[in-house]
């Protein structure tokens, strides 16, 4: 009697190994989606503050920056958002710290590699000796 249950339960046994593999595959797949949206939403919104220094068009550029800024808003982790909102106040305060504004620009930058990246060795005063631009 026990030998005509052993199908049955090799079959359940594969049926609930195929389900469990397919939940974790689809997390995985969701996950580097969505690691793949913050990239390219981290690139858009760097490329958009180099942009706003250096357009002729500065309505077009901070236009552009903050659509830039609302996809971020949508899909960065809470960290990366807590360090571009720090940055966007540090950039915008007066009397403006250019200093200031490049800690926090690395702090930005550092979120977003470990976010997009999963990790960075480059410390804040890495990134910030090594920015691309200056305030």
């Amino acid at each position: 009697m026990s030998l005509e249950w052993l199908p049955i339960a090799v079959a359940l046994v594969t049926i609930v190994g195929a389900a469990v593999t397919y939940v974790i595959q689809r997390r995985v797949d969701r996950r580097h989606a969505l690691i793949e949206l913050r990239r390219v939403a981290y690139r858009e919104f760097l490329f958009g503050i180099v942009a706003v220094g250096e357009t002729q068009n500065a309505i077009e550029a901070v236009t552009s920056h903050k659509k830039n800024w609302a996809e971020l808003f949508l899909v960065a982790s809470d960290e990366v958002i807590s360090a571009t909102t720090d940055f966007l106040a540090a950039h915008e305060s007066r009397p403006y710290d250019a200093n200031l504004c490049e800690k926090r620009f690395a702090v930005l930058v550092k979120a977003m590699r470990s976010d997009g990246y999963e990790s960075t060795k480059l410390s804040e005063d890495d990134l910030v000796r090594c920015l691309p631009v200056r305030f």
